[in-house]
């Protein structure tokens, strides 16, 4: 689980983050679009461990709410698209 103790971008950011994602059920593509390029790199890596501790978990049998990891990994297809997004404009 990320810290927050080893954020390479602005502490305020993370903290936006933090808030935004406590406040809504999903995210939105246009609040996502905000986010410098780190700030989501860091958020799918995140992300792609929460998934990989849920899939676990429900094969455990620990976990039988399987909306919350089809929120996750859309979630993740979001960010995956704005960052394919910006690093297209950066190479054009």
């Amino acid at each position: 689980m990320y810290d927050g103790q080893e954020i390479f971008c602005d502490c305020r950011l993370y903290d936006t983050w933090t808030r935004y994602r406590e406040w809504s059920e999903f995210m939105k593509i246009a609040e996502i679009r905000k986010f410098p390029t780190t700030e989501l790199t860091i958020e799918s890596t995140k992300l792609r461990e929460e998934i990989a501790e849920l899939k676990r978990r429900l094969h455990m049998g620990e976990v039988q709410n399987v909306k919350v990891l089809r929120e996750k990994r859309k979630d993740l297809a979001r960010i995956l698209t704005v960052l394919g997004e910006q690093f297209t404009k950066e190479n054009v």
